[in-house]
């Protein structure tokens, strides 16, 4: 929806002053009220069913911390190769530059997600080293 109401474009008066001229007409103004009333009821629900999933992550990783005792979680996984390693128990607040799985394959510079303690280890350095 623009930023103003109405396109005012000036007009010239017969006295040489400038008029301002409304091209929206009520109609159109009322097809676009009533479009940004439906944007704004879809946000807002979207934006409910994101909290709830947001306090359900939020939820799981203090779980997941109570748990691990401010240790790092037991595996990762490279977003790229869809790899998952053993993760060394280094403390969360350890620098990322310093972070190490059993194989030596580091976090910093790779994208990477912690995973579930159900996923199993796929990378075989990993498997070998902490069989």
């Amino acid at each position: 929806m623009p930023a103003k109401r109405a396109q005012e474009i000036p007009a010239q008066e017969s006295n040489g002053g400038a008029a301002l001229v409304n091209t929206v007409d009520a109609s159109r103004l009322e097809e676009w009220k009533d479009a940004l009333q439906e944007e704004i009821k879809t946000m807002k629900a979207d934006m409910d069913g994101s909290k709830k999933k947001w306090q359900k992550k939020e939820k799981a990783w203090a779980e997941l911390s109570k748990e691990v005792h401010g240790k790092l979680p037991a595996k990762v996984q490279s977003i790229r190769q869809q790899v998952v390693h053993k993760n060394l128990a280094l403390s969360v607040a350890s620098p990322p530059l310093g972070w190490r799985t059993a194989c030596g394959w580091s976090f910093y510079g790779n994208n990477f997600v912690f995973a579930g303690t159900e996923c199993e280890v796929t990378c075989d350095k990993c498997k070998g080293l902490c069989a």
